[in-house]
């Protein structure tokens, strides 16, 4: 019984990378939760600035250069991203 679960425990470190797998899936959500708050504060920041005015064209010019990605400007800005794709902006 005890060899068992010194096994179980053992394959299970190996499988999790030396880690359990409660603590893995804890590593898992936490590195998700980083991923959305930088997504959600490069929202932020265009939002902060989306009082740019200007045609679609001169937005996507004006932000294209920035860390922010073209499909988040145009999500952002409400402009269709299959415009966007097209490349005629840049």
């Amino acid at each position: 019984m005890e060899r068992d679960r010194f096994l179980e425990a053992g394959l299970e470190g190996l499988k999790y990378g030396g880690r359990s797998k409660a603590l893995h899936d804890a590593q898992e959500e936490l590195n998700k939760a980083r991923q959305a708050i930088g997504r959600l504060t490069m929202e932020l920041e265009l939002h902060e600035k989306s009082t740019y005015a200007g045609s679609r064209e001169e937005i996507v010019r004006k932000f294209r250069d920035s860390r922010h990605p073209v499909t988040m400007i145009c999500k952002v800005f409400r402009i269709s991203s299959q415009a966007s794709s097209t490349g005629k902006w840049y």
